[in-house]
């Protein structure tokens, strides 16, 4: 059994695969258009202070995403980097 838990969670230098976005249209289709989809590997770059955007790097692009936003993308983790 692997933890589940929020994209927003991940600390910088985490990886992470991508298991379920559970934002509602429209969201989760921009999310999929950035590449948020399952099976898809993510990093963290660059974590907001408190309620701030967050930096993720995700298919060779990073982006930033709101906490709300990040909260909606459930991940398992991977290795460190």
């Amino acid at each position: 059994f692997t933890m589940v838990y929020p994209l927003h969670e991940l600390k910088p230098g985490e990886r992470a695969e991508i298991v379920w976005v559970i934002s509602e249209p429209p969201m989760s289709l921009r999310l999929e258009e950035l590449g948020f989809s399952a099976a898809a590997q993510v990093t963290c770059v660059m974590k907001g202070r408190r309620d701030r955007m967050s930096a993720y790097q995700i298919q060779g692009t990073v982006i930033a995403l709101r906490p709300q936003n990040a909260r909606e993308v459930l991940v398992r983790p991977l290795e460190r980097i």
